[in-house]
């Protein structure tokens, strides 16, 4: 996990060699981190992981945008409600009972952000929304 600024310095030899290894890792590895880089680009990648999901910076470089979830399981099969939330982003869901499932509000998960449902035959699965919405 690298983050950088992206801005070298007119600098000397070790130093410059330093800086510049450390920027290529750090794009290399799509400055992932707990924390949001502290210089920001458009377009610009970044690993959350805090919160568990890829981000690109938006066209504004005013905010992030989610892009995906960071977890590798992408099919889940579901029998009884866990809250759907900001990780989930992009995955599918297989409904094999009968349960309501919570969502997290519509404000927290962000624009663009879906998931997949499928109910197998027989089962009867109702959404419920976030009690703010």
């Amino acid at each position: 996990m690298s983050q950088h600024s992206f801005s070298i310095p007119d600098e000397s030899g070790a130093a410059y060699l330093s800086d510049n290894n450390n920027a290529l890792q750090a794009l290399a590895s799509i400055s992932r981190g707990a924390t949001e880089p502290a210089t920001k680009y458009v377009g610009q990648r970044w690993d959350d992981t805090t919160a568990s999901v890829k981000k690109k910076r938006n066209a504004a470089n005013s905010a992030w945008i989610v892009t995906g979830s960071l977890d590798e399981t992408f099919l889940v099969g579901r029998a009884s409600n866990t809250i759907l939330g900001l990780s989930d982003y992009g995955k599918t869901f297989v409904a094999t009972a009968n349960f309501t499932q919570t969502l997290t509000a519509a404000a927290t998960l962000g624009d663009g952000w879906w998931v997949d449902y499928r109910v197998e035959s027989g089962v009867t699965v109702t959404f419920d929304p976030n009690a703010s919405e």
